[in-house]
């Protein structure tokens, strides 16, 4: 049996209501990056289950093939769920629209490179996933989220931890090597962190009215200044390992908190699925 669990859940998106921005109390410009990463989630997520499900096909250890299945299972589910918040942001930001596209573009621009690229690409997206749930954990700014949004990170969080050593398995199964697998993985990381510039850089476009409001010039700076800081000694260091060629995601050590989110959210699916 998988330690990896399929939980289908339902959130309050609060459909009807004006989206609110700053889902993480008073980091307008961090709530606007964890806005993107959720908006690049419906394109990103489909593509690691398609490559998923294509190694599936040639992996032979049977345990890894039922992880897969479980990390796939997971995928759709977030690809889901952040769909359906994201909906209520493009209604605020239809600008949005466009870098979605590109996007998407560039996903199945990814997809033509083969097998042996699309599983480092994932492995390397899943490296910084997992240090960034980590980074919002143990930084305490998961728990100034607010919204629906708390909600939906808490638990794809959660899952991102839980299937950590998937997408790493399945590469080093198949193909190995240190020096590509790190080569992709910075081409993955890049990519998802410029999309999430991107989006951070439109939306406080969109809000500039409210920039004075805010705190102006010296509060936005004083706001990243703190936020950096929190980086450079939450993320950097657990990002910094999963660049060594002895990395092992197992080896993680997960805030007891976070893993305590399971039973929580366990309790609150309307179907669970540890195997198949």
């Amino acid at each position: 049996m998988s330690s990896i669990t399929v939980r289908h859940l339902k959130f309050d998106f609060e459909q009807g209501k004006d989206f609110d921005p700053e889902v993480i109390q008073g980091e307008f410009e961090m709530a606007c990056f964890m806005v993107g990463l959720s908006m690049i989630l419906p394109y990103l997520e489909p593509y690691l289950m398609r490559h998923s499900l294509a190694g599936q096909k040639i992996v032979k250890d049977p345990v890894l093939r039922q992880d897969m299945r479980q990390f796939s299972e997971q995928q759709a589910q977030h690809c889901r769920q952040h769909a359906l918040f994201n909906a209520s942001v493009r209604k605020k930001y239809p600008q949005l629209e466009q870098l979605e596209k590109q996007v998407e573009a560039d996903y199945q621009r990814f997809s033509k490179r083969g097998l042996k690229f699309n599983l480092a690409f994932a492995q390397g997206f899943e490296s910084l996933s997992t240090a960034w749930a980590i980074f919002m954990w143990n930084s305490g700014m998961i728990r100034s989220m607010r919204g629906p949004f708390a909600d939906i990170a808490a638990w794809h969080f959660l899952e991102e931890v839980e299937h950590r050593s998937v997408a790493h398995d399945a590469y080093r199964h198949l193909y190995g090597g240190y020096g590509y697998r790190l080569w992709v993985s910075l081409i993955a990381q890049s990519h998802l962190i410029a999309f999430m510039l991107a989006c951070t850089r439109l939306m406080l476009h969109a809000e500039r009215d409210q920039f004075q409001a805010r705190g102006g010039w010296s509060a936005r700076l004083t706001r990243i200044w703190n936020w950096t800081r929190l980086a450079a000694r939450h993320l950097l260091p657990q990002l910094g390992k999963t660049y060594l060629p002895g990395d092992d995601p197992r080896k993680l050590a997960v805030p007891p908190a976070l893993a305590g989110l399971a039973e929580k959210y366990n309790a609150r699916a309307d179907k669970l699925i540890t195997s198949f």
